[in-house]
């Protein structure tokens, strides 16, 4: 391609002498003291280190915010088409040094727009097209990358390019660097997509740095200077006026503009000469000295993104001889049947689970043993006869039994109970009736969120130490009953929570040696750079005594009115900020449908096998 497109440079018509030779400390010389150096300097900088940036952490946002990792190869081909328009139409208008100041500004305004899109997209789930659009005229701030170098290079006349563009080049990779580390830090703080939001903030003062230029172009004034004096000399050779060496005879406008030409380079030669002569043998030692130093700070720039990364992301090794280490205490002799009888009508303020006693200081009991597992209490919320009588056939087919816990219905009465007994938020009170801002039904979101926090209410001072949770909308697998006992079997023993069946399971893969097949790459540990909009669903969810007091305290500033507008959503918040404290909420979630299956009405089953599993019996 470079063969096909190749073409001769153009001939100059410039008669100019040869640049004199400059050293590298010459060069720098000049360079550090030009003050549009450094403005110019200061936009190249933060133009890479967006770039870098957005490019490191494009992939773990779109993921956190639901949106499908593979998205990125369409955003790179969407900023290749960007990049392409926008060089053509830098080769088209810009014909001089002049227009590059505009093409900076027009790049930081495209950088910035870009970042400020995509972080719209994240916050409001927008369509992934327009996450894609947004990328795309993210290329069109192409131009940033060689207006910079060549502005760099014009600002620092006489100094040469090749030194100009190194120094820009090593500026920008090290502010790159610490760009990503500094993202990669505000995203574990629990930023997310705000972070597009400061870096569109940055990309503009970027655009600032342009506007402080002074407007000197000291190697076009140079050229244009060149070019006089060779059209001088024609004339002077026509006309005769030659000096003796047959030369033309250089007029006092010529020898003044070379005498300031030249003043910079002598300028700096001097000061080089002058540092050298004062150091005298000490200099190459303070030089082996910087570079020693600039070597261990390239050294610690790389080990620190390394780092700076969450504890929770790339794969956990699960050492064999963990457990899961959760103790029940003896179940109740008389359970009651399932199915039976006004089960499904249960009082609300009747608890479910009696109190009994507690666990070690620790709140983990030291030993586990296949019954032990196998006494995991099993409730399921029942709103329909029918729905409960279709799970009490699949779980019976599995071998388990269950308990029925009330459905509590969304109205102001049982609303302002929850408020009263401290398990939501005051808010909620106004909660009752109406839709929600996404369509939802506010009277069935609470309605979900009270039966959920009456059962954990229960839980939290009951006698079981781990119960799993099911909606009357979740069916099981025939293998669902061995599969629990093996995945609980694996699990550290500081376990808060397993999410069974969620949407968009999302987090870091946990790898269980000598685990059956089914679990490799389907358990995902949940950690603080998660987004809310992902491990959604609770229908079908194993939880401890501990986490259910958790969760009942955190519950309490849940109104359905504030940026979550469900309770799982709003829990989800929180386990996220947890989990950044080493050990403080430990949760797992399962691939979707891997052990059992939600039957919503209002979406199809995937699978022949799954829709029969959701068949409702006839009766």
């Amino acid at each position: 391609c470079s063969l096909l497109l190749y073409q001769p440079a153009p001939i100059s018509k410039s008669k100019s002498v040869e640049r004199a030779t400059a050293t590298c400390a010459t060069d720098m010389v000049m360079i550090l003291k030009s003050r549009d150096f450094w403005l110019v300097n200061g936009y190249f900088s933060i133009f890479i280190a967006l770039c870098h940036a957005f490019d490191a952490v494009e992939g773990i946002l779109l993921e956190h915010y639901g949106y499908n990792a593979s998205l990125t190869a369409w955003t790179a081909v969407s900023c290749s088409v960007g990049s392409i328009i926008s060089t053509l139409l830098e080769a088209s208008f810009i014909t001089s040094a002049k227009g590059y100041r505009l093409a900076l500004l027009l790049a930081a305004f495209f950088l910035a727009s870009s970042l400020l899109l995509c972080f719209l997209c994240l916050s409001f789930r927008l369509p992934s097209s327009v996450f894609v659009l947004a990328v795309g005229i993210m290329g069109l701030c192409t131009p940033g990358w060689g207006c910079s170098t060549e502005l760099g290079a014009e600002v620092s006349h006489p100094a040469r390019e090749a030194t100009v563009s190194s120094v820009m080049e090593a500026f920008s990779n090290l502010a790159g660097v610490f760009a990503i580390i500094v993202v990669q830090a505000l995203i574990d703080s629990g930023n997310g997509a705000g972070v597009l939001a400061m870096l569109a903030g940055t990309a503009v003062i970027g655009g600032l740095f342009v506007l402080c230029l002074s407007g000197r172009l000291p190697r076009s004034e140079a050229e244009e200077a060149e070019e006089a004096e060779a059209e001088a000399a024609e004339q002077l050779e026509l006309v005769g006026a030659v000096g003796q060496d047959g030369k033309p005879m250089p007029t006092p406008r010529d020898e003044a503009a070379k005498a300031a030409r030249s003043e910079p380079q002598a300028e700096a030669e001097a000061v080089v000469a002058r540092c050298w002569i004062k150091g005298g043998r000490s200099t190459p030692v303070m030089t082996v000295v910087l570079l020693l130093l600039f070597c261990l700070l390239c050294r610690v720039l790389l080990l620190l993104p390394a780092s700076q990364l969450p504890e929770d992301l790339g794969y956990i090794e699960v050492p064999q001889s963990f457990s899961l280490q959760i103790l029940a205490t003896a179940a109740p002799k008389a359970q009651k049947k399932p199915g039976a009888s006004g089960s499904s009508g249960a009082s609300a303020s009747t608890p479910l689970l009696k109190p009994g006693k507690t666990t070690t200081a620790s709140g983990l009991p030291a030993a586990l043993t296949a019954a032990v597992v196998e006494q995991v209490r099993n409730v399921v919320i029942s709103c329909n006869e029918k729905r409960l009588a279709r799970f009490q056939r699949l779980m019976a087919r599995s071998g388990l039994t269950f308990d029925v816990a009330p459905c509590i219905k969304g109205s102001s009465h049982n609303i302002r109970s929850a408020v009263r007994d401290n398990l939501i938020g005051a808010g909620s009170i106004w909660m009752a009736t109406g839709l929600s801002s996404r369509g939802k039904d506010r009277s069935q979101i609470m309605s979900d969120a009270i039966s959920n926090l009456r059962l954990l209410q229960n839980i939290s001072v009951g006698n079981a130490t781990v119960v799993n949770i099911f909606s009357d909308r979740e069916v099981v697998w025939q293998t669902y009953k061995e599969r629990r006992f093996e995945l609980l079997t694996h699990l550290p023993d500081n376990l808060d929570m397993v999410k069974m069946n969620v949407k968009q399971p999302a987090g870091r893969k946990v790898k269980i040696p000598r685990a059956g097949i089914w679990m490799q790459g389907n358990v995902f540990r949940m950690h603080s750079t998660l987004s809310p909009i992902v491990n959604v669903g609770m229908s079908n969810y194993i939880v401890t005594k501990q986490s259910a007091a958790k969760i009942v305290k955190w519950s309490r500033g849940f109104d359905s009115a504030g940026k979550w507008e469900t309770l799982d959503q709003f829990l989800l918040s929180k386990f996220y900020k947890e989990s950044r404290k080493r050990g403080h909420f430990v949760a797992f979630t399962v691939t979707t449908s891997l052990l059992s299956v939600r039957c919503d009405e209002r979406a199809l089953p995937h699978t022949r096998k799954e829709a029969e599993l959701c068949r409702l019996d006839d009766t």
